[in-house]
Formats: C-alpha cells, structure tokens, sequence
C-alpha cells in the first residue's frame, strides 16, 4: 500500500507473529485454532522461557523444557505422551508450539505430514488476521481491546507482571507532527523495551514486562523518563504496578491510580502504585489515632520537648516486651506510648535539643547491652524545630529512623540536615519531585551551604524542568568546590535543557577532564550528550573521539545513539565506510530510527552505492518525521549530488523553514544557488552564514570559499557545475 502522503505517517508493515502477541491474545487465539481444527481438543501454547520475558504456560506440558525445545527448533509436527506438538514456525524463530491434547492418539496419528503443513500455514494466517483486529494501525501495538483480553483473564499461568502506563507530551500543537511523533515514540519504545506493547490513544502507552521487584521495577521506570526527556518529550508520567500474584485486573487498575497520582507530581513524574495502597507502611506515617492523641494531650502547651522513636528491627519476641523492656529505663517525667508490640515513642519534656541528644545516647547503650529480643533502633528529634508543627515532630523521628537505617540495626540517629537529605532521597526514588524539594530546602535551613543538599536540590528542580533555580544550585556547590564532577555534569545538563549549549558543552568537557584526572566513576549520560552536542555545534572530531571514550570506557556497544552519533561523526568527517557500518549497527538495534535512515540514505547516495535504495531510507524518515530539519537538509543534499536542482532547492527551503539559522543548511542552499547559476542568491547565503554567532570554523572557511568562487567566476555568470562541491558530473 502506497504512503499517503510523504509528511502523513504510515501504517505500521505488517510481521510476523511474535512471541508477546500469545501472551496477550492467548484466549482468542486458542479459540481461532479450535475453529479451524477438524477434532474437539483442548488447545493450549508453549514458548521457551527468556529471562526478563513473559510466557505462556500451559497447565499440562508433556515434555521436559530441552526436549520441548528440540522439537521447536526443528519444527516438525510431533505426538508426545498423547499430546500433539505443533511448532508454529522453525529454529530459533518459533514464537510459540500449539498443543492438542484430549484427543484419540490413533486419530492424531492418521493426520498426514502435508496435511499438518497446510494446516499450521492456515493457522498462522488466521492467527495475523485476528492479531490485526486487536492492534492500532499507527503504531503496531496492541489498542484498548487487546488490553482487555489480557488484563481480563484475572489469574493466569506464568511468572509476575509489571505492568508501567507511560504519558508522553512533545512540543507538537499540529496534528500532523503529534501523529508523527508519536508514530516515532512507538518506533523507539519497541527497540529499547521490547515485551508486549499498548497503545490507549492520548499519547499514553503500555509496557508489560516481568516483575522483578519494587527496586529494579522502579529503576527501569527513572531510566524510562531519562531516555524519553533525552528524546525530547516536554512531559513524561509513569504509573506503575507490580504483582507477585499475577493478578492481571488488579494490576491495570493499579497502574492507571499510579499514573493518575504520577500527573500530580511534575512534568517528569513517576509512581508506584505499592506505595498507594501501603499508606500506614510509608516510612513517614503517623502512628494509629488513639497513640497520637494520648502524646498530642502531653505535648499540648509545652514551649519545647523532645521524642525519641523506638522501632524493633525485627519480629518482636512476644506482645508487650517492648514497654517491659524501656519501663526500668524511664527517668522522671519521661513517658513511653506504644503503637504497636513493635514500636512506640518516648516523651521527653521540657529538654534542649542538646539534652534530647544525650539521652538518645544513653538510651541506646543502654539497649545495645539488652539481650532479650531483636536490636531496636532510634531516631530523636525536638521541638520547637523550623517552621515543623508538633505532630510534624514524630515524622521528623521518623525520618531520623529512616536515616538510621543506613548504619545498620540497633543504631540511633538524631534528625538533622543529613536525616533530610535521606528522605529526599526516598521521595526521589518515588517519583515525587515537588516533596524532595520540600526535604532538601528544609536540610538547607539547617545547614546552609551543604554541597550534597545543593546537588540533590538542583537534581530534584531539574526533573521539574525548573533549570534555572537547578543551575542557581550547582553554581553555588561549584563556587565551594570547583572540581565537584557531579555539580559539573548536572549544571551542564542544565544548560543544555535551557537551549545554552554552549556554555553545556563547556561545563560537560570540564567534567570530562575532571574525571579523566581524578578517576571518579562515569556519569550515565555524560559521553552521549557531549557527543551530541558537539554534533549540533558541527565539532564532528571532537565527537567522535568522545564516543569512542563512550565505547571503550563504559561499553558502550549495546546502545544505538552511540553507533547513530559515532554515523554522523564519521559521515561529516569523510569517513563514509565508517559512518556507514554504524549507522547498519544502529538501525539494527533501532529499527525505526529515523535520523539513521535519513543519515544512511544520503550515504549510499553520495558513495554510489544505489540511488534507489538511498532515496527510499530518505523519503521513509520523511514520512516518519517530516517536522526533523536535518531530514529535508539530507533529502536536499542527496538530491544536489544527483543533479536535480530544483528539487534540491524546495527541499533545503523546508529544512530552513523548520530551522532558519542552521549554518549547513544556509550553506547547501548557497551551494545549490551557485550550481543553478544564481550568483547574487549563492553569494547572499555565505555572506548570511559567515555573519552567524552559531557557525564553525569549517563552516565559515567553506562559505569564504564560495564567496572566492563567485568573485573569481563573477557573480553574474553562472557558476561552473564542477567548482561546486557535492555536484555529480552530467
């Protein structure tokens, strides 16, 4: 089918059944193939387990793993213990073996190997056909109904899910750029997650993947917004949801109160849905109503007093030993409250910060020497303390517990900046920006000036998109520390978010040299976003010989915008054998990308290797994003070399409507005015690029060479076709 329109996306092609396709349509498929067999049988999918991939598990399998396996690879049709084996394809590219089971073996036996044939192409058909019904054209992954089927199975067979909503916002207000942007993100998310895919409309999509526990759950969901901001999305939300019971209902409807509470959080959010149905486990939370009036009636009208936090560390030993085991500890005026047999608080009144402190040490030797139960930790705190309310001052031990845990059990802790900076950090984790604001600002009233406060604080503001308070932040932690590597990196991120790439670039190179000479461990980011500005900025060399850090330091090999960026390095430093290899590499491991078509496709064009094939990578990156500047630059630039100037033209005019000051594109189009002989037009393009702030000096060499040319050929002839450069001879 003919693309619409070269700016209007098209559908996505059509391919082969895919492992992920069984894990979510596995009723209805199972439904089709009874359809389409000629004998009643049960019918039921097995697929070889993948570490970190959903599967179908049949209830009854009747073979061992290595022999299913055998039979997959070689694709033969076979009876095993009663049960017919039919691999749905051969080697290592089965997506999945259908089994028959409940039927006469003598019958199964009778069925000739060219019938099965014909009948495992007749499936696979019919399993496309169905799978086209429950997919979104635009982007290939499974719509609304296809949800339905897998999130309405309620219990299922195979290993926990995680299921993560995903809400995207570009700098789009056309509806032809959101449905290519979109189209792109579909494109970028199948490479990099994988797994069984959705797409709800809106921009909101669907990853379903294995669940591997909160803390790796919520890792992969930080590193997701980190990729999706790089990719240049204005907002990024995720709800996520885990469930060691395979609970598919309860895990959608989870996921989609996470994201609803994500949305509240910023513009680069994220949350966990434990997290919202766990309230009274949050490791601020207040204690039961009954506890916390008894302590607000003591504390009522007091001026100061202190509280110490008693939280056992493990199972207590019976009910009622933790007041037994404080009671001969107690001085006067000193009241201990329960909570529960494993926690409770005690009231101090009437003491300094200075006191509250020394008897928490006294209290914890105390205990230390106690060898009846589980350690107990402590976390002291006093009021009146800040702007923090009364009732704030049991979170405030709360919070001295949560720092406390860092030491190990047994260990005491009074709130202070550092207690602080932990809970910030823990908010972090969470995905809630704006109160690991609130933690980190607070920490600093306590200790004014801290660089790791200063630091997290300008993290935090940055994934609020609030750069400039983030590099007000890192400037002062670099006015105390001007080699901080992390205050470095972060406030040349920030730069770079804010459009100053210059002064990004210098403060991501310092941090370059910093870690080069002091021997700190690598930042995530730092090699792929200098190298990528340095691309911007038309410093090729200097990119590529940051990328092969990136590849030698940190391995880099695994990630396509290393083999893209090493491509385009390569390409504008005349080394096309290079560039091309990479740019193979990238689309490998991102089929969709595509700036490496565009890229890739000028390539072949301008090395002679098929125009055909060149122009096709080019038109299909057009149609994927026809908004990309450097796509219709391309398009122009291959289309000079071929000789088809008016064409050419049109297509640099695009490439300067979308982007009026790039330097190369002003350039080409001077280029393409010389070969058409327009000399006044030539001569205002390099008179226009040599006057630019944003221009390299390559760049302007090259335009004080076409302004030498016309003047030699005299601006009102026509140039010579062979003076110009990347002009093919007729």
């Amino acid at each position: 089918m003919a693309v619409l329109s070269v700016d209007f996306p098209a559908c996505r092609p059509e391919r082969p059944l895919q492992a992920g396709d069984f894990v979510v349509l596995e009723p209805v498929f199972a439904r089709e193939i009874r359809s389409l067999q000629p004998l009643p049988a049960t019918v039921g999918f097995w697929q070889p387990p993948q570490a970190g991939r959903l599967y179908c598990e049949p209830p009854v399998r009747p073979a061992t793993e290595p022999e299913m396996t055998a039979i997959c690879r070689r694709g033969e049709p076979r009876i095993v213990d009663g049960t017919l084996v039919l691999p749905l394809g051969r080697g290592q590219e089965v997506p999945a073996a259908v089994l028959f089971s409940d039927v006469d073996v003598a019958l199964l036996e009778k069925m000739a190997p060219e019938w099965l044939a014909g009948f495992r192409g007749r499936v696979c058909e019919r399993l496309q056909q169905v799978r086209c019904m429950f997919t979104d054209p635009e982007t290939g992954f499974f719509h609304r109904r296809g949800a339905e089927v897998f999130f309405g199975q309620g219990e299922r067979n195979g290993p926990p899910l995680s299921f993560y909503l995903v809400h995207v916002l570009f700098f789009q207000r056309a509806a032809m750029g959101r449905l290519q942007k979109i189209s792109r993100l579909a494109s970028f998310l199948d490479a990099v997650v994988g797994g069984p895919l959705f797409y709800f409309g809106q921009g909101v999509f669907g990853l379903l993947t294995v669940h591997a526990g909160q803390q790796q759950d919520r890792a992969f969901a930080h590193a997701l917004v980190r990729r999706l901001k790089r990719e240049g999305a204005r907002r990024v939300h995720v709800g996520l949801a885990g469930d060691a019971g395979s609970d598919a209902a309860r895990c959608f409807a989870d996921a989609w109160q996470a994201l609803a509470e994500a949305e509240r959080r910023g513009p680069f959010s994220l949350c966990d849905s434990s997290t919202l149905k766990d309230r009274a486990g949050h490791p601020l939370a207040l204690p039961a109503q009954a506890p916390l009036r008894r302590l607000q009636r003591r504390w009522r009208g007091r001026r100061r007093f202190g509280l110490i936090l008693l939280q056992a560390d493990g199972p207590p030993p019976r009910p009622g030993w933790l007041p037994r085991l404080v009671a001969p500890l107690l001085a006067e005026g000193e009241r201990f409250c329960e909570f529960h047999d494993s926690g409770g608080a005690l009231y101090l009144p009437d003491l300094t910060p200075t006191r509250v402190q020394a008897r928490l040490r006294e209290l914890a030797g105390a205990l230390a020497g106690t060898p009846d139960g589980s350690p107990v930790s402590l976390g002291g705190a006093c009021w009146p303390c800040l702007d923090y309310s009364r009732t704030d001052t049991l979170r405030n031990c709360r919070r001295a517990l949560l720092h406390a845990s860092y030491y190990g059990p047994g260990s005491a802790v009074f709130f202070d900046h550092i207690s602080l900076n932990v809970s910030g950090d823990y908010f972090f984790d969470q995905g809630d920006y704006r109160q690991a604001v609130r933690e980190y600002r607070n920490g600093l009233r306590l200790c004014p000036g801290e660089i790791n406060l200063e630091n997290s604080l300008g993290v935090a503001l940055a994934r609020m998109n609030r750069h400039r308070e983030a590099i007000d932040c890192f400037l002062r932690v670099l006015d105390r520390d001007p080699d901080n590597f992390m205050a470095l990196v972060n406030l040349g991120y920030s730069y770079q978010a804010a459009g100053e790439e210059q002064q990004a670039m210098a403060q991501l190179e310092k941090a370059c040299t910093v870690k080069f000479h002091a021997g700190v461990s690598e930042a995530r980011d730092l090699y792929p976003q200098l190298a990528r500005l340095y691309c911007r900025a038309g410093r090729h060399e200097q990119a590529r010989q940051v990328l092969e850090r990136w590849r030698h330091e940190q391995d880099g090999e695994g990630e396509f915008l290393l083999h893209r960026l090493l491509g385009e390095a390569c390409m504008e430093t005349g080394r096309p054998a290079e560039a091309m290899q990479a740019l193979q590499r990238a689309l490998r491991l991102f089929p969709g990308n595509d700036e490496s078509m565009s890229m890739l496709g000028l390539l072949y064009i301008e090395g002679d290797q098929g125009e055909e094939v060149g122009m096709s990578l080019l038109e299909r990156a057009l149609a994927m994003d026809g908004m990309h500047p450097g796509h219709w630059y391309r398009h122009a630039r291959a289309l000079l070399h071929l000789g088809r100037l008016d064409e050419a033209l049109q297509a640099v005019n695009r490439s300067l409507g979308l982007q009026r000051n790039s330097p190369a594109a002003i350039l080409l189009k001077g280029r393409i005015c010389e070969a058409m002989g327009r000399g006044r037009a030539a001569a205002s393009c390099y008179g226009r690029v040599r006057a630019l702030r944003r221009c390299s000096s390559g760049q302007r060499k090259e335009a004080e060479q076409g302004l030498a040319r016309l003047r030699q050929a005299g601006t009102g002839r026509p140039a010579s076709r062979r003076a110009v450069p990347g002009v093919v001879q007729p």
